[in-house]
């Protein structure tokens, strides 16, 4: 059975838990004709897609030796990028990258067509064009940005899990603190990807009309709210990420261990919930869940 299977919408990330579905990484690529590449990352990855896996590599290098002198835990991850046809659609529909087991999965890249249409955002494409433009940001880079910074929120769900003592207390705990853990090693390497990955998140917020917009609604529904609405919120994740990194920096993981550890049976609700993440950031989260909130009023 399949443990924590975190989707990850790539380039419009998409990060979903589901537990109990089928899925052995390690049988996966033993019976699939992969070339790898060694390293701290092993990598394994569709012939012909080698430099993209070299990429992918690195990038979650660089975020494991940025996180390991911070904590003292090691971590044991493997790489697959993997094209539409090899990829293990059983588990996960291509387009979406996810975290199982110690494995992080990538696909080997879509056509800004194809990636407008897997993950239904037709309907802000104009504005989005616009804004990329003004940028002068091309939708290429917007998407490999958005590759770079999921694979590390996916690192991100790995490490939370198995290299710290924090429980997140529900579902939009657990995302936005991957997100944060991807956010915070981002601005300390590459400062360019997270503009380009702004961008998506801050048309994507303003343009795109949710059918659910509550707390709530993201905790119970989840991904059965639809992709769009589902994006949505993460859009929304980045700038509370965005705020709360104002307020705490590189402590707030730390922060995150200590309020919400694995050994709290409290069932803490969302209201709870705010009023500890605001011991450093006072109104913050309120305003910001307020802001959201507001778009199904």
């Amino acid at each position: 059975m399949m443990k924590n299977i975190v989707l990850t919408i790539t380039a419009s990330f998409l990060m979903v838990c589901l537990s109990q579905a089928q899925n052995n990484g390690d049988e996966l690529i033993k019976n699939l004709n992969t070339d790898s590449i060694s390293g701290k990352v092993p990598t394994y990855f569709t012939p012909g897609h080698k430099q993209i896996a070299l990429d992918f590599q690195k990038t979650i290098t660089k975020a494991i030796e940025f996180y390991e002198k911070r904590q003292s835990g090691q971590f044991n991850v493997k790489l697959a990028v993997l094209d539409a046809t090899q990829w293990p659609k059983s588990w996960v529909p291509f387009g979406y990258v996810f975290y199982s087991n110690g494995w992080i999965f990538m696909n080997t890249g879509l056509s800004y067509e194809q990636f407008k249409a897997i993950y239904g955002i037709e309907s802000i494409a104009e504005p989005l064009d616009a804004k990329l433009a003004n940028a002068n940001v091309t939708s290429s880079n917007m998407m490999a940005s958005f590759y770079k910074v999921y694979s590390i929120h996916e690192l991100g769900h790995y490490f939370m899990s198995r290299l710290t003592n924090a429980k997140s207390p529900d579902k939009w705990t657990g995302e936005f603190v991957a997100t944060y853990f991807a956010y915070d090693f981002f601005k300390h390497y590459d400062g360019s990807a997270l503009e380009a990955f702004k961008i998506f998140h801050e048309i994507d917020r303003a343009y795109y009309q949710p059918k659910y917009s509550k707390i709530a609604d993201f905790n119970t529904i989840y991904m059965g709210m639809g992709v769009e609405n589902y994006v949505w919120y993460h859009s929304n994740f980045y700038f509370l990420v965005e705020a709360l990194y104002h307020c705490y920096g590189a402590d707030f993981i730390s922060f995150f261990e200590e309020k919400f550890p694995k050994s709290l049976n409290e069932n803490l609700d969302t209201n709870a919930i705010i009023q500890i993440l605001e011991t450093n950031c006072k109104d913050t989260v309120q305003n910001w869940v307020k802001e959201m909130e507001k778009r199904t009023d």
